[in-house]
């Protein structure tokens, strides 16, 4: 009794210890320093040299191995899956995933919901971490009894894999080892199905076993018999294959197999007797704390079997020893000429050294190298079906004479092999430059020679004009410029490289008619201050043209296109004294065909006429600045040159006529006729009367009454009187600033009185309308309101002030926006005047209100809010806002 008692407490302190270890340990699971991972190509022995990442498949699984399917023979691919570290022997078996059920050869997962959380556990801890190569679309490998781990995965208890949908991101783990009871856990109805013997020959696995451990005196001492007996007996052998009873066929005919075959002949066997068995499937890593690569052929399977304490691994398979077979690797079809920057295509075989030990398959890494005894640049990585592999692959960025090497990587039967044939690389090259259709005879052909990445190339372009060498250049940079002189007609020009040093040959041809260009404005006139409006025509060989057309002037540039030969375009003209009146010339240039030509245009302001007839005639003559214009003026039959004014002491006729010249438009004005005082007649009662119904009408007969401004705190108590000062009665109704809606609740009617109306309300915060009505015999006659804003004090000083920016701005057109309370003030020039009560300037006092609300720096009541009110409408009136 006492014994026990001990040893049950002494679990109980082992796992909270366990507990608190692993607490710590997620404190500085961050800090955890794992030797760096990295992968060069897929490695394999010789040749060794420069290697580089290789383009993976995209993702691989047991099922690519055929672990799970007895029948099928195995031989997964040489090819990296990912990096892991800080494993031991009590830690390298990697599961994915188990698998109890059994049917015609094939395993089974077991299936689960993944909701669990992995749950602490007694036992030596392991730290580890695990760095995809390639991504794993359902589960990730980790030790049995991991519990914690960074991926995003799902758990299940059961099972304990993790599950993943396509996951590629490095992660860390712990997990925990420990000693196994004795005995297996066979009266827990949950795990009976872990011994339900469904393989062909049942009475004889039985048989054999019971013989195996006839000896043995524990469950533990049957698992271990069972698993030396097969480790002994057996022989592991890649190229057995099995037909519909692999597990009766391996344990008593071929009785050689590989891990699959071990791992279920092992499940089989302690099924028979009673052990509640599984398989499990993953990967066999090397018991190292260091990094190592795990590859596919490192796919695994073994067993468990439940003890009265967990799960215990069980792996049967012995040490391979047997020599993996000798292949061949050939390059069968492959260009010998090759162009940088282009894909090719590679065929190829991999044959076994003996016919009858079947057709590889795996992978075939394919590298570009000057010397084939160094590895080089991996370009690709192809499948090999059947001994069969061909693909597309991308071109490096190299030039001259390479190998390219072939290596089949080898899988869990075959030996990686090589074979390097012989291409050459060649860098395509490109003259960037575009040859004009049409030109007037002086031709400029601008440049650049490049490779196809547009790095730039010194060499010799060489010029031919109708099929004769003209010229031969020299490009600096990779730039040229050529200058040609050509008759009237049509000339082929070509520009041509010839390639050097594994660099293509390229050229650019193109035709050239030589002849006359003519170009011309619609509309020369541009006005000062206004959009020039106009358009053109562009002729070749009297023909019109369509083109680019660019307009520079000395106030701005536009850009069109001539459709046919005619174009429009519209530029703005600065109004500023900068832009010059009168002539001008203007630049059209036709890029497309490196033609330029000037015209004439004429920059003019418009005029205004400023007349007075008093006895003599004076005239004052502006232009759009308000300067004096100079210009020919003419009134009736005279005509005077004014500078500005001009005086005509007799005059006929009933306007002035401005003519206008280079820098001016013209201009008319009439002349004012005398005030026609006879409409003074007009009754005197009958503009009385009319004025006076006008005034009656208008006139407003409702008025509010109450505390301003009106802006008040939440819950304080308002008041307003609405007072009738004309016929029938006065009725108040309360709405939100959203308006007035019928048979809408935020409508509140508030009362009806004949002469004065008195209101009172307590409102929360927000905007509100109050509207008065008045109404005769049931009519509304007359609507008048107001708006009522419920904020604390200190945001009605702000609102205040807010709406003093707003308008001022507004009337003085001018950006107030971005600047503070005393910038705003001494851009306005306020600060002169004295407050009486403080004794303050009155710039001093709003900023001190202003700033001690903003900023909670005294408090705001009613006294303080009017106060602000008043200077504020004070600073309106000195303002005229």
């Amino acid at each position: 009794m006492k014994e026990s008692f001990f040893i049950e407490t002494r679990r109980i302190l082992g796992l909270i210890l366990l507990i608190i270890s692993i607490a710590l340990l997620l404190s500085f699971i961050k800090s955890i320093s794992f030797s760096p991972s990295g992968f060069s190509g897929i490695l394999g022995s010789q040749p060794a040299g420069k290697t580089e990442a290789a383009p993976l498949p995209s993702s691989f699984s047991p099922s690519d191995s055929g672990l799970t399917n007895l029948s099928s023979q195995s031989s997964p691919p040489h090819v990296p899956i990912f990096f892991v570290e800080g494993l031991n022997n009590e830690t390298n078996h990697l599961r994915l995933f188990t698998a109890y059920q059994y049917a015609n050869g094939v395993w089974v997962e077991e299936e689960g919901d993944y909701a669990d959380k992995p749950s602490p556990t007694p036992g030596r801890i392991t730290r580890f971490r695990v760095t995809p190569i390639a991504t794993f679309p359902k589960h990730i490998p980790v030790p049995t009894y991991t519990i914690f781990n960074t991926a995003d995965a799902g758990y299940e208890a059961d099972t304990m894999s993790f599950l993943v949908e396509n996951y590629s991101m490095p992660y860390m783990g712990v997990a925990v080892s420990f000693d196994y009871s004795e005995n297996a856990l066979r009266d827990d109805e949950k795990y009976r199905k872990y011994t339900e013997m469904r393989f062909y020959g049942a009475e004889e696995i039985k048989k054999l076993t019971l013989k195996v451990t006839k000896d043995a005196k524990t469950d533990y001492e049957k698992i271990k018999a069972i698993e030396l007996f097969l480790e002994k007996n057996y022989e592991y052998d890649p190229t057995a294959t099995f037909g519909e009873h692999p597990v009766y066929e391996f344990l008593f005919v071929k009785k050689a197999g590989i891990c699959k075959h071990f791992a279920s002949a092992f499940v089989a066997m302690a099924r028979s007797i009673g052990l509640p068995a599984r398989a499990v499937v993953g990967y066999l890593a090397k018991p190292v704390s260091y990094n190592q690569t795990v590859f596919q052929d490192q796919a695994h399977m073994w067993a468990e079997v439940m003890m009265e304490n967990g799960w215990m691994e069980v792996d049967p398979t012995p040490t391979w020893n047997m020599k993996k077979i000798p292949t061949s690797t050939e390059i069968t079809f492959i260009e010998s000429e090759l162009r940088t920057g282009m894909n090719f295509t590679l065929k190829g075989v991999v044959k076994a050294k003996a016919a009858e030990t079947g057709r590889p398959s795996g992978f075939v890494e394919i590298y570009i190298t000057p010397d084939k005894n160094i590895r080089g640049d991996l370009i690709g990585l192809l499948p090999v079906e059947n001994g069969i592999f061909q693909g597309e692959l991308p071109v490096p960025d190299l030039a001259g004479e390479y190998h390219v090497l072939a290596h089949y990587t080898g899988s869990l039967v075959y030996k990686e092999s090589w074979s390097d044939p012989v291409v050459r690389i060649y860098r395509p090259t490109k003259i960037d430059a575009a040859i004009p259709r049409i030109s007037t005879g002086k031709l400029t052909i601008s440049g650049m020679l490049i490779d196809h990445n547009g790095t730039p190339l010194d060499d010799e372009i060489k010029v031919y004009v109708d099929g004769f060498l003209l010229h031969t250049v020299s490009t600096t940079n990779g730039s040229f410029n050529i200058s040609l002189e050509l008759g009237r007609g049509v000339h082929e020009v070509k520009l041509r490289y010839e390639g050097h040093d594994f660099r293509l040959p390229a050229e650019v041809t193109g035709k050239v008619e030589v002849g006359e260009v003519e170009v011309k404005l619609t509309n020369i006139t541009a006005i000062r201050g206004e959009v020039w409006e106009s358009g053109g025509v562009v002729r070749f060989n009297g023909k019109g043209l369509s083109t680019s057309v660019i307009i520079q002037t000395e106030f701005g540039k536009a850009e069109s296109y001539a459709t046919a030969g005619n174009f429009s375009f519209r530029m703005w003209v600065e109004k500023a004294q900068n832009v010059q009146l009168g002539k001008q010339k203007a630049t059209i240039v036709l890029p497309e065909i490196n033609y330029s030509t000037e015209v004439q245009i004429f920059v003019k302001s418009r005029v205004k006429l400023d007349v007075k007839a008093d006895g003599k005639l004076e005239v004052r003559i502006y232009d759009d600045s308000g300067n004096p214009a100079e210009g020919f003026v003419k009134v009736g039959n005279q005509r005077k040159y004014a500078k500005g004014f001009a005086v005509f002491q007799e005059y006929e006729g009933d306007s002035v006529y401005f003519e206008g010249n280079e820098k001016y438009l013209p201009a008319s004005k009439e002349i004012p006729k005398p005030f026609p005082f006879w409409i003074f007649i007009i009754p005197a009662p009958v503009a009385a009367y009319l004025v006076t119904r006008m005034l009656k009408e208008r006139r407003s007969f409702l008025e509010f009454v109450y505390d301003e401004p009106p802006i008040y705190e939440p819950g304080e108590e308002i008041a307003v009187r609405i007072i009738n000062g004309g016929e029938g009665v006065v009725r108040a109704i309360l709405a939100g600033k959203a308006g007035f809606k019928e048979n809408e609740q935020e409508v509140k009617p508030l009362g009806l009185e004949e002469k004065e109306l008195e209101v009172k309300l307590t409102l929360s915060e927000g905007d509100y309308l109050l509207r008065a009505e008045r109404l005769v015999e049931g009519k509304v006659v007359e609507v008048k309101t107001m708006e009522l804003r419920i904020m604390p004090y200190s945001e009605g000083i702000a609102e205040i002030f807010s709406r003093f920016v707003e308008d001022v701005g507004r009337k003085r057109e001018i950006n107030l926006e971005n600047l503070t309370a005393r910038e705003i003030l001494e851009m306005l020039g306020v600060g002169g005047a004295f407050d009486e009560q403080t004794g303050k300037q009155v710039k001093q006092r709003v900023i001190d209100l202003f700033e001690g609300a903003k900023y909670g720096r005294i408090d705001i009541g009613r006294k303080e809010l009017k106060k602000f009110w008043e200077i504020v409408n004070a600073l309106r009136r000195e303002l005229n806002v």
